[in-house]
């Protein structure tokens, strides 16, 4: 009996001092959870003194002890958390309401509203450049879709818009696709290229401003150019900063699904390379836009307002020359490059379109035992090709 006894008391003191520590930390976490900023710090002792007041709820019951205190220290708890909860609540609440009066204002003065419970926020210097270059996007697309305008003081402006290729970066090319007929023996390529082009702004034949944008261009060649009817010889580019995602669709739709009027078999086989240098491209996924091949001098180039067509870079732009070729059999290729594709060999004495642009570093060639080193040269030749020449081997006088 005096073990039971004594065991009995054990457990009475132990619920009596549960009951005393729950207590204290209840009337604690009552008192700080009228305090706002205490918030979740409160409701953290209150889960503790919950935890130690039903310990002690469970041995009171199990015993048959008296439970006045016990259950006092698990309501005051209780208490405790609620208000330190709606506490927490209420000042959530107040900062959400003074965000939006806050975004109210932004808006009503011309701003954009502002997300302040996202994680990550861009820096003051990313966001000026962002509307920099929208700026720039604008300003080009106003030049493409107006060829003259009128100011509000009546004065006429010709706008015009010239695209120079600066950079250039092969994603995918097919293997040439033979068609043969009684007329024809021709090979069909397809080549996919990230690219990046200067848009040069003109007004009234001045040079305003130069935008490089970066896009996507596929293409579809044959050995002959452009051929009876352009069959099978198209092309492509597109531009995520100036186009929208429904002229993405509709483009990918007319050259992926274009007939080539050359039978079944050639047909099927080309829209299948269509298909696959569509995927390597990166179009379809927004894949960022790499060009790495230099091919033009006129990078980056900002005019000022009075500059003229002559300023453009380092050296003054030719425009519509023609060169006069000094060799025969003279290699145009798909780039400046001597290991680069050949489009067509020229004959002596053939007339070639400049097409104001070089190669960004000479290439040195031996001629009839003579180095010469020279820019590449890109040209449009009579029979409507464009590709690159080398600058050792025409009269540019």
């Amino acid at each position: 009996m005096k073990k039971e006894s004594s065991q009995e008391l054990k457990y009475q003191s132990l619920s009596k001092g549960l009951g005393i520590t729950g207590l204290v930390l209840g009337i604690v976490t009552l008192l700080v959870s009228f305090i706002p900023c205490f918030g979740l710090f409160t409701i953290f002792f209150g889960i503790i003194a919950i935890s130690i007041s039903l310990i002690g709820l469970v041995i009171t019951l199990k015993h048959n002890h008296e439970k006045g205190l016990i259950v006092g220290a698990l309501i005051t708890s209780l208490l405790g958390c609620g208000i330190a909860y709606s506490q927490y609540a209420a000042m959530n609440a107040l900062g959400d309401e003074l965000i939006k009066e806050a975004n109210k204002t932004i808006v009503e003065n011309g701003g954009e509203p502002i997300d302040f419970k996202k994680k990550e926020t861009k820096p003051v210097s990313t966001v000026i450049v962002d509307d920099e270059r929208k700026a720039k996007i604008k300003k080009v697309n106003y030049f493409s879709d107006n060829s003259s305008v009128t100011g509000e003081n009546g004065i006429s402006y010709n706008l015009k818009v010239k695209k120079v290729e600066v950079a250039r970066r092969k994603m995918y090319e097919s293997e040439g696709i033979n068609y043969v007929s009684r007329y024809d023996n021709i090979y069909i390529t397809i080549s996919a290229f990230h690219v990046e082009e200067a848009f040069m702004l003109f007004s009234n034949g001045e040079l305003k401003e130069t935008v490089n944008i970066k896009g996507y261009l596929l293409k579809s060649s044959r050995s002959d150019g452009d051929g009876y009817g352009k069959y099978c010889s198209d092309s492509f580019i597109f531009y995520p900063e100036l186009n929208t995602q429904t002229t993405k669709k509709s483009r990918i739709a007319d050259f992926t699904g274009a007939n080539c009027g050359m039978g079944e078999e050639v047909n099927n086989r080309v829209k299948n390379e269509r298909i696959k240098a569509v995927k390597a491209s990166g179009i379809l996924s927004n894949e960022d836009i790499k060009p790495i091949e230099k091919v033009s001098k006129i990078v980056n180039v900002e005019a000022p307002k009075t500059a003229l067509v002559e300023e453009v870079s380092e050296e003054k732009i030719e425009v519509n020359k023609i060169y006069n070729i000094t060799v025969d059999n003279l290699r145009v290729r798909t780039s400046p490059d001597l290991d680069a594709e050949k489009i067509e060999n020229l004959p002596l004495d053939t007339k070639v379109e400049f097409l104001n642009q070089k190669s960004e570093q000479k290439i040195t060639v031996t001629i009839k035992g003579k180095e010469i080193d020279e820019y590449w040269y890109k040209v449009k030749t009579p029979s409507g090709n464009v590709g690159w020449i080398h600058g050792c081997c025409f009269d540019k006088n």
